[in-house]
């Protein structure tokens, strides 16, 4: 399990396609949702991604994640401090 104590956002929106596996991901305030393979998810610019978990205990989680940011930006992933 892998919690980000303080959090990280990304400037830009991003799509995730579950290859293989699950994977638990939790953004913003929002529940923590189990993804399974062939479904995918969507992050906003500027979201809080608190949780990255993989729901399985033996099986190793795949997902493939696009992200589309400004080609100026050099930061693609900046800490959440509250």
């Amino acid at each position: 399990r892998r919690v980000l104590r303080e959090g990280q956002r990304r400037p830009g929106a991003g799509t995730h396609q579950i290859e293989t596996k699950t994977t638990t991901p939790k953004s913003n305030d929002g529940p923590v949702v189990t993804y399974r393979a062939g479904q995918n998810f969507s992050k906003m610019p500027g979201d809080r991604h608190t949780l990255d978990e993989n729901a399985s205990k033996t099986e190793p989680a795949k997902l493939l994640a696009v992200f589309v940011v400004d080609t100026d930006e050099k930061e693609l992933t900046t800490p959440y401090r509250k």
